[in-house]
C-alpha cells in the first residue's frame, strides 16, 4: 500500500464530497477499464484495469495495470512551462506531485465518444488530456489505453514546453513487478534514451504462472517516441517533479520505505512552442499481447499482429521470445529456434541460439529483428521451438499477418457542363488504396491536352494525406476550357511505392456563352466621380444593341453616357446615349448600331460616368437587353449588375 496519504480530516472531507458526486469517471470494454478521477483533488489522474483481459486466458480478469483503482492519484503528469513545473489536473496534498504548481480547470473530466477528456490551462497554454481504449498492434484487440496530450499555445508569445508522465505500474497483486526491456530483466534503476530505446517494454509476474502481462509501445503504431525513459521506484518518481536522481544498482524499493514499487517515467524534452502552434504526444499502454506455452520449458512470444512489407522504406520489427527452465534440474545445451514463414526474414542473427546451461526456474529473453521480404503475404505463423539435453522439447506458434504494399487507383467523376459563361469549372476525381497497407506521401498530378488549361492560381499537383488500405480521398482541380469539343485528361499518382498513371478520361468541353460584365471601382467616396464600363465577352458578331441603366438616385448622379469601342471604330455607327430620368433613377434607350458587325470577342460597349452622393452600398443594373443580329452562338439574356460601396468619407 502506498503511504503518505491525506490527513484523516481531509480524507473525511473528500469522502463527504464523494457522497455528493461520483469520485471517478470510467470507460469499459471487453478487455480494459479506464478510471479518471473527477473530484477537485487529483482531478484528471488515471488508472487502468483489465476486465476480461486476454480472451485466451482467464487468470488476468479484473486485475490492475496501474495502481489506484478506482480513484487514481499515484500516476501523474508534469508540464514544464518556461522552467516551471506544473502538475496536470487538480491539486493534491498527497505524495505524488504535491510540490508542483497548479493550473486552471477549463473542462472537468467528461466523456467524448470513446475517450475521457480533461482540459487545464497553464500560463495561457491549453493542455488537453484524452484517454480511451485503442487497438493493440501486438494482439489486435482493443486492450490498450491510448493517453493523448495536446498542448496548444493560443497566446501571442513563444513558450518552451516539455512533458513528463509517471505510470505507477501494478500487475495484478504485484506492485513491484520488474521490467523486461529489449531482452533484459531490469531489476534496478535504469535509463534508456535515443537509439537505445526499444520498440516496446513489458512487465509480468512469472512465465510459469503469469497473472497479468503489461506492455507499453514506444515506437511506431501512433505512439510518440519519448526522448528518454527511466525505470525507477514509485517513491522517487513521486518526490521529483522532473529530474530523477539515478543511483547505479538501486533496486525498486520505494524511496523512504521497504516495499518494492516500480514505476516508469516517460520524458518528452522541452521544446519551443511558437504562438498559435500545438504539440501532440501519444502514449500506448495496456496488455502484453504475449503468446504462452506451458511445459518443462515455458515459452513466450511477443510479436506484432501485423507486419507490413514496404518495398521502398524497409520496416523492421522486433520479436521478444522468452524461455524458462520450469524444472528442478539444471538444463544443458538448450537450443532455441525461431521459425519464420516464407514472407519473413531475420536481420541480425541466426535463426537459432544455443544456451550452454540454464538453472532451475531461470528465465532467458531473446530479442530478434525481422522484416517482411515480399515473398508471401497473408495470415501465417511465427514459431518458437526449444530442445535440450535435460529438457523436454516444447514449441509455440503465434499468428501474424503479413500485409502487402499499398496500391493506388483512381477515377474521374462524370463531367458535364452546359451554359458555360467563362467561370472556372471543377474537375473531380477520387483516389483509393486497394493494397494491404497505408499509402504515404501521396501526390496526384493532372495532365492536360491542348484545348484546356488550369484556372489562374490552380496547381496540377495535389497532396493527399496518408491513405489507409481500403480508404479513398477526393481531389479536384479548377479548369478553363479553351476550345469546345472533346479533350483528354489523365491523372498520375506518386507515393513511397513509386509513380504510375492512375486514370484517364475524355471531357466534352462546352461552347462558351457570351456575357456582359460591369466593371468599376469597388468603392468610392461621397463627391467622387468614377467610370462604370459595360464590357462584352465572347459575344458573337454583333451589329446592334440597346439597354436601360437602373441606379439609385439617392446614391448616384449620372454625369455623362459615352460610347465604347463598339460604336467608335465604325465611321457610320449610330449612337444614342439614352434619356436620363434622375427622379426614377433610370437611363432609357442606350443604343449603338454598326453597319458592319463587330467580330472581336471582347470589347467595351458603353462607358457611364457617375458621381457618388452619400455613404452606403448601392446596386447598378442593366435591364431590357436587346442584341441583334445573332449570327452564331448564344447571346446573353440575363441582366448583369454590380454593387458599389460609397465610403463614409473621402480618403
Amino acid at each position: 500500500m502506498k503511504r503518505y496519504l491525506l490527513p484523516l480530516a481531509l480524507f473525511l472531507g473528500i469522502s463527504s464530497a464523494f457522497a455528493q458526486e461520483a469520485p471517478y469517471i470510467e470507460l469499459t470494454n471487453d478487455h480494459l477499464r479506464i478510471f479518471v478521477t473527477q473530484t477537485e483533488q487529483e482531478m484528471g489522474r488515471f488508472a487502468v484495469d483489465t476486465t476480461q483481459g486476454d480472451p485466451a486466458r482467464d487468470d488476468d480478469n479484473n486485475k490492475p495495470l496501474i495502481y489506484g483503482r478506482p480513484v487514481p492519484w499515484t500516476s501523474y503528469t508534469t508540464i514544464k512551462v518556461d522552467d516551471k513545473n506544473y502538475v496536470f489536473g487538480g491539486p493534491t496534498t498527497r505524495r505524488a506531485g504535491s510540490q508542483g504548481l497548479w493550473g486552471k480547470m477549463i473542462a472537468a473530466p467528461h466523456r467524448d465518444g470513446a475517450e475521457i477528456v480533461t482540459v487545464f490551462e497553464y500560463e495561457g497554454l491549453l493542455v488537453e488530456q484524452r484517454i480511451g481504449p485503442t487497438v493493440n498492434p501486438y494482439s489486435g484487440w482493443n486492450d490498450t489505453a491510448r493517453i493523448r496530450y495536446r498542448i496548444q499555445n493560443p497566446t501571442n508569445a513563444e513558450k518552451t514546453v516539455g512533458l513528463r508522465v509517471v505510470l505507477d505500474t501494478m500487475l495484478g497483486a504485484n506492485d513491484g513487478a520488474p521490467f523486461r526491456i529489449a531482452g533484459q530483466n531490469i531489476l534496478s534503476q535504469t535509463e534508456f534514451a535515443g537509439k537505445d530505446l526499444p520498440d516496446i517494454w513489458q512487465a509480468f509476474d512469472s512465465l510459469a504462472s503469469p497473472s497479468v502481462i503489461a506492455q507499453g509501445v514506444l515506437k511506431k503504431y501512433g505512439a510518440s517516441t519519448p526522448d528518454r525513459v527511466i525505470l525507477t521506484d514509485w517513491g522517487t518518481a513521486a518526490d521529483h517533479l522532473w529530474h530523477i536522481p539515478l543511483e547505479a544498482g538501486k533496486d525498486f524499493t520505494r524511496a523512504g520505505e521497504d516495499e518494492a514499487d516500480t514505476a516508469i517515467v516517460l520524458y518528452w524534452n522541452v521544446e519551443k512552442l511558437p504562438s498559435k502552434a500545438s504539440r501532440d504526444i501519444t502514449i500506448l499502454y495496456g496488455l502484453g499481447g504475449v503468446s504462452l506455452a506451458p511445459g518443462a520449458s515455458f515459452l513466450g512470444i511477443a510479436a506484432p499482429s501485423e507486419i507490413i512489407y514496404d518495398p521502398v522504406e524497409e520496416r523492421h520489427y522486433q520479436i521478444l521470445t522468452y524461455i524458462e527452465n520450469n524444472t528442478p534440474r539444471l538444463a544443458h545445451n538448450v537450443r532455441v529456434e525461431l521459425q519464420l514463414p516464407a514472407g519473413l526474414s531475420l536481420l541480425d542473427k541466426a535463426g537459432s541460439v544455443v544456451i550452454p546451461q540454464m538453472e532451475p526456474k531461470e528465465t532467458r529473453q531473446m530479442l530478434w529483428t525481422i522484416k517482411a521480404n515480399g515473398k508471401a503475404f497473408g495470415k501465417t505463423e511465427i514459431g518458437l521451438k526449444v530442445t535440450g539435453d535435460d529438457l523436454k522439447a516444447n514449441q509455440l506458434k503465434r499468428n501474424v499477418e503479413i500485409i502487402g504494399p499499398p496500391t493506388l487507383q483512381a477515377e474521374f467523376k462524370p463531367f458535364s457542363v452546359s451554359g458555360w459563361k467563362g467561370e472556372p469549372l471543377r474537375l473531380e476525381g477520387r483516389v483509393f488504396n486497394t493494397g494491404g497497407s497505408t499509402a504515404r506521401d501521396i501526390w496526384v498530378n493532372l495532365e492536360l491536352t491542348p484545348g484546356i488549361r488550369l484556372a489562374d492560381g490552380e496547381t496540377s499537383r495535389k497532396y493527399v494525406e496518408d491513405l489507409p488500405a481500403g480508404k479513398e480521398a477526393q481531389v479536384h482541380w479548377w479548369i478553363i476550357p479553351e476550345t469546345p469539343g472533346k479533350v483528354g485528361v489523365a491523372m498520375t499518382g506518386s507515393h513511397r511505392g513509386g509513380t504510375k498513371k492512375l486514370a484517364t478520361t475524355t471531357l466534352n468541353l462546352p461552347v462558351m456563352e457570351g456575357a456582359l460584365k460591369l466593371t468599376s471601382l469597388p468603392s468610392v467616396s461621397p463627391g467622387e466621380a468614377f467610370c462604370l464600363e459595360i464590357l462584352g465577352e465572347r459575344l458573337p458578331p454583333l451589329a446592334k444593341f440597346s439597354m436601360d441603366l437602373h441606379y439609385d438616385p439617392s446614391h448616384f448622379k449620372v454625369l455623362r453616357i459615352a460610347r465604347g469601342r463598339f460604336g467608335i471604330n465604325d465611321q457610320e455607327a449610330r449612337w444614342i446615349p439614352g434619356t436620363d430620368d434622375p427622379v426614377v433613377g433610370v437611363v432609357r434607350g442606350i443604343t449603338a448600331e454598326r453597319k458592319e458587325p463587330l467580330r472581336e470577342g471582347k470589347y467595351s460597349l458603353v462607358r457611364i460616368f457617375l458621381v457618388a452622393l452619400r455613404p452606403g452600398e448601392s446596386r447598378i443594373a442593366i435591364e431590357n437587353l436587346q442584341f441583334q443580329p445573332t449570327l452564331s452562338g448564344r447571346l446573353p439574356v440575363y441582366s448583369p449588375s454590380i454593387t458599389i460601396k460609397i465610403k463614409e468619407e473621402k480618403e
